[in-house]
């Protein structure tokens, strides 16, 4: 299965600004804290469980697509900060990415989400 998401106005030399992951068994998911180093980056989430479901994602982000066990999700945050984001799955198998993308010094307010 393929995601494919379009963002604007982000960093066109170096965009990405930080990565992390993790992977468990249990129901609860957790990524670990990522920085947002700055106002309006995107946090961008990816998870799949070997479950049908994944629910109760962290309050604040936007759930793009839920499907097979399958999710994406994203937020623009207003204020720089550490980020954990966490949800619960139904199956015995989890794993969780997520990504910090630098938004352009050019651009003052939030970029639009298509």
């Amino acid at each position: 299965m393929l995601y494919v998401h379009e963002y604007a106005g982000f960093d066109a030399v170096a965009p990405l600004e930080a990565t992390v992951s993790a992977a468990g068994s249990s129901a609860a998911m957790a990524s670990g804290a990522i920085a947002a180093a700055n106002v309006h980056d995107l946090v961008f989430v990816g998870a799949a469980s070997n479950g049908k479901t994944i629910s109760r994602l962290s309050h604040g982000f936007h759930v793009r697509a839920r499907k097979y066990g399958n999710l994406s999700a994203d937020q623009i945050p207003k204020t720089a900060g550490a980020y954990d984001v966490t949800a619960l799955q139904k199956g015995s198998a989890w794993v969780m990415q997520v990504a910090v993308f630098r938004r352009s010094a050019r651009r003052r307010r939030a970029p639009p989400i298509h």
